[in-house]
């Protein structure tokens, strides 16, 4: 079963003049790709841009893999004996996916459903008497007594008219009528809503790296990082932290070098300021204050201390 697709449609859909689109199709479909229809067949297409070619080519594309599709579903409905001429012409007319499909719905293959149950029971009759308000089913409860049979799992009244319900929604939700005014519905007032959900992370405090472990980098265990270098009479910046920042500097290993080329200096620069001023502030302390200016000789805490404070904005910003 061979489905043609109309390129008038395309060339309505794309403002293009319709020997134009064919033209161009007729190229694709010799192999041409757009690029070079573009720049070597503008005499052809009417000098059509890329764009306008991509377009086409798109278009065609949509258009041939529908054909495709209602070809298949024709066959699948006809196989089974159901396809009717205004059937037929529906699924030809079909212009977009979504209604080509909810018109195979009630025609495709199912699960086992409660509506399936139902027909099985032979409860598909009584159903079609109430869709249409046949004077039979006038009184649906009276004609459902009729129907009960335990053997068959119809217990009850109820039961006879739980699995009428059951078709009957069926029917409803593979109206295509019905499932595309309700589309439209949901895309002229639609809301979408999100709400953030609130989750426990149970990592939390697993990955604190607070604490020091390392009796040689930190001292006692759960020290600070590095123990309070001031009062240990260190240069706040030593070569293990050269290299802690030259692997943070995204694997440059000049970067590496010069920080630890820098904290060796720091190292000797300390060394001679605590020689040179005997009883003054700590090493570590001066070190600090040397890199940044500071009046070592001073004893006073607070520019010591202020020294610090800079070194290790410095730090950080590193």
């Amino acid at each position: 079963m061979t489905i043609t697709i109309d390129l008038a449609q395309v060339a309505r859909d794309l403002g293009i003049p319709l020997e134009r689109v064919q033209r161009t199709v007729e190229l694709l479909d010799e192999g041409n790709t757009v690029p070079f229809i573009t720049r070597y067949r503008k005499d052809e297409t009417g000098g059509l841009d890329e764009e306008q070619i991509r377009g086409v080519l798109e278009a065609v594309a949509m258009l041939r893999q529908l054909a495709e599709r209602k070809a298949t579903i024709l066959k699948s409905i006809e196989s089974v004996g159901k396809l009717t001429d205004d059937l037929a012409h529906q699924i030809r007319s079909a212009r977009t996916s979504k209604h080509l499909e909810d018109l195979y719905l009630p025609f495709k293959p199912k699960k086992q459903t409660l509506a399936t149950l139902a027909r099985q029971r032979g409860l598909e009759p009584l159903a079609l008497e109430i869709l249409n308000n046949d004077p039979a089913a006038a009184d649906p409860a009276a004609r459902a007594a009729a129907l009960v049979n335990p053997a068959n799992k119809l217990a009850s009244v109820d039961d006879v008219l739980a699995g009428v319900r059951h078709i009957l929604a069926e029917q409803f939700s593979e109206r295509p009528d019905l499932r595309s005014r309700l589309r439209r519905i949901l895309q002229r007032s639609g809301t979408l809503v999100s709400v953030r959900v609130e989750t426990n992370d149970k990592s939390n405090g697993k990955n604190d790296k607070s604490g020091d472990k390392n009796p040689e980098r930190g001292g006692e265990k759960g020290a600070p990082r590095g123990g309070d270098r001031r009062a240990a009479g260190q240069p706040r910046v030593d070569t293990e932290a050269a290299g802690e920042l030259g692997a943070g500097a995204a694997g440059d290993a000049r970067a590496a070098d010069a920080v630890a080329e820098s904290a060796a200096d720091a190292q000797a620069a300390a060394e001679r300021i605590a020689v040179e001023h005997s009883g003054a502030a700590p090493a570590g302390a001066e070190a600090e204050a040397a890199m940044f200016g500071a009046n070592v000789t001073s004893p006073n805490a607070g520019e010591v201390l202020e020294a610090g404070d800079a070194l290790s904005t410095l730090d950080n910003s590193t």
